[in-house]
């Protein structure tokens, strides 16, 4: 697998678009990394970034706050980009 270079928001987008080589490659990618999130974080990512509902669909949905939301989202995007790097597929990212 090639490295990547950024995985915040724009790389999840789309969480089907990442830049590797290949498409099986971008979906095995993006499994991976979804596999350490809890469910929690886990459904938070695909609701925000897979879906497109914003955080404050996502806070209604849940009975939480849009803070809470944004905090969440903001943990999971920071264990993705810590495996992501363990994994070798991640370079030059906060």
């Amino acid at each position: 697998m090639r490295p990547i270079t950024g995985i915040r928001r724009s790389m999840l987008t789309s969480l089907s678009t990442l830049p590797t080589t290949s498409d099986y490659e971008n979906e095995e990618c993006v499994q991976k990394l979804l596999s350490y999130l809890d469910p929690r974080h886990k459904a938070f990512i695909k609701q925000r970034y897979l879906f497109g509902l914003s955080a404050k669909e996502i806070a209604e949905r849940h009975g939480i706050t849009e803070a809470l939301v944004h905090r969440e989202l903001r943990n999971a995007e920071r264990i993705m980009r810590r495996f992501a790097r363990q994994m070798g597929i991640l370079e030059g990212d906060r």
